[in-house]
């Protein structure tokens, strides 16, 4: 089941935040705190959205997406794709482009969005299990309707 964020699953997102950061053999860039995160997803005025997969049967949470809204001076209004995380034993079961799927609906949903923002500096093969890869940084621009 895909859902949003609920305040008690702020740990959770962040041990999953830290996940990814050792799986890019980046874990001595994360610096947020699970306080920072909780106010960024739900302080007075939220500035960043989570989504989570959750399994059905156990309630395990296997996989995240974080974006915030940005803005464009030639293309408007749209969503940064921050994080796109699947835990190990949940990848290559297609959760990857669930939380993507999820993501381009909550572009549409808002007012004048009209696109997807993402920097991909590394890969790790979510989407087939097969270990890390090296990508070159990137910007990928999706509309709501890209399949």
């Amino acid at each position: 089941m895909i859902r949003p964020c609920r305040l008690d699953d702020v740990p959770a997102i962040h041990e999953m935040i830290r996940e990814l950061a050792e799986y890019e053999k980046a874990a001595h860039k994360v610096h947020s705190s699970e306080e920072e995160l909780r106010a960024a997803l739900f302080g007075a005025q939220p500035i960043a959205f989570a989504h989570l997969v959750e399994d059905d049967k156990t309630g395990e949470l296997l996989g995240y997406a974080l974006w915030y809204l940005n803005f464009s001076t030639w293309q408007g209004a749209g969503i940064h794709l921050e994080d796109i995380y699947v835990r190990p034993q949940a990848r290559g079961s297609g959760l990857g482009k669930v939380l993507l799927r999820e993501a381009r609906c909550c572009c549409a949903s808002w007012p004048g969005s009209a696109r997807i923002a993402a920097t991909v500096d590394w890969s790790g093969g979510c989407s087939t299990g097969t270990g890390p890869r090296s990508a070159s940084t990137s910007l990928w621009v999706l509309s709501p309707s890209t399949s």
